[in-house]
């Protein structure tokens, strides 16, 4: 696209215990990060919890995005603890739309986007996880005893994990668009009480040419999840997970897309339901080739 930068992006990591002579073992820790910017484009992107469910915050992202992020694996036999942390500050400009005091492409979207996870995992058969570690990153997990669909036999590879995660937008601003917004943040109600500006799902929209409230967008997502797999052999699979997601704030869903026009922008569309949190069941299959 044009106005496109060529990203500078890196990464370094380190196994302490291959290091240290450990091959039973694996103590990982590595850093990464980038930099760069998107040209002129309409995309947005949407934010969801682990599970995949709900949207609820949108941002477009054309402009300056900088990027880090740390990672931790320790994994003893067939025990592991795995984590990640990322921060992420964008700073979009919207083309086309009407900036504060009426200049045209001058409105610019801003928000730091903070993710994490932390899980520990555990093979009731047995495996160790340090042999599917290599070049600093886990691969792919390998039964020792395969499972047979013909005849039925063999135990195949068994595997309980819990997770939590979290999604967190902070330092938002948004300063005059109707283009570039934050969406699904917030309880849902505008200052905007023109019929064709009745966007219910949107935060602290107030039109074109106006400032948002700074860090009145802000938003987010805590995720628990409790999950099994079993594998087959090396490429296939099945997976169940259980996942709970509490939001900060409730919110219209904006993947539904349900708007009512009305005479005022304040109240919410009687027949639309605000959501605060999520339950969601998953059973996966999955086969590699």
């Amino acid at each position: 696209n044009t106005g496109d930068s060529n990203d500078l992006i890196g990464r370094i990591g380190i196994n302490l215990a291959e290091a240290m002579g450990n091959k039973q073992n694996v103590y990982h820790l590595a850093i990464a990060g980038s930099t760069g910017s998107q040209g002129n484009t309409s995309h947005n992107a949407s934010y969801n919890a682990e599970d995949r469910g709900a949207s609820f915050i949108s941002q477009a992202i054309t402009g300056k995005r900088d990027r880090y992020g740390l990672e931790g694996i320790l994994a003893w036999n067939n025990y592991k603890l795995q984590g990640e942390y990322s921060d992420a500050y964008y700073k979009a400009r919207s083309q086309g739309a009407t900036g504060v005091g009426g200049v045209l492409n001058d409105s610019i979207a801003k928000a730091d986007v903070e993710t994490w996870y932390a899980e520990a995992l555990w093979i009731l058969t047995g495996e160790k996880y340090s042999d599917t570690y290599k070049k600093g990153v886990m691969g792919t997990l390998k039964p020792s005893q395969e499972f047979n669909m013909d005849t039925g036999t063999g135990l195949g590879l068994w595997e309980l994990g819990f997770r939590v995660d979290k999604f967190d937008v902070y330092n938002t601003s948004n300063t005059g668009s109707d283009k570039t917004r934050f969406q699904g943040a917030t309880d849902g109600t505008t200052t905007n009480a023109t019929a064709s500006k009745s966007k219910i799902d949107e935060c602290s929209y107030t039109g074109s040419g106006v400032n948002t409230v700074a860090g009145s967008c802000n938003g987010g997502a805590t995720s628990y999840t409790a999950g099994i797999k079993w594998v087959w052999n090396p490429n296939m699979l099945i997976k169940a997970s259980y996942t709970y997601t509490d939001y900060d704030h409730a919110f219209y869903p904006i993947d539904i897309g349900a708007k009512s026009v009305r005479a005022s922008g304040i109240t919410p569309a009687s027949d639309l339901k605000k959501i605060d949190h999520e339950d969601l069941f998953m059973i996966r299959g999955q086969y590699s080739f």
